[in-house]
């Protein structure tokens, strides 16, 4: 992906892309921070790259499929562990 279309996908909202896309935008960003890093631009200059990244990286993270959660059985449902009664006890 060219920088230029890497920035016309910036301008989309992420959460319509694939993870897919997501994942070779991320691709593409980090080769742009490591090379800028690598030409030693200064922490401060490459701080879109940084953001960009974040951006990505929190809109993979939404659109991983999440586990279903099933409903525990029925006299199964999670209690916290009772404590022993320590009233009285010395």
């Amino acid at each position: 992906m060219h920088a230029f279309n890497y920035c016309l996908a910036l301008e989309k909202n992420l959460s319509t892309l694939s993870l897919q896309q997501l994942q070779e935008l991320y691709h593409e960003e980090s080769r742009l921070l490591r090379n800028a890093l690598l030409e030693g631009r200064s922490w401060e200059e490459v701080q879109e790259h940084r953001h960009h990244l974040i951006d990505i990286e929190a809109a993979m993270h939404r659109t991983k499929p999440q586990p279903e959660k099933t409903p525990p059985e029925p006299g199964r449902e999670h209690r916290a562990p009772s404590r022993p009664d320590t009233a009285g006890s010395t």
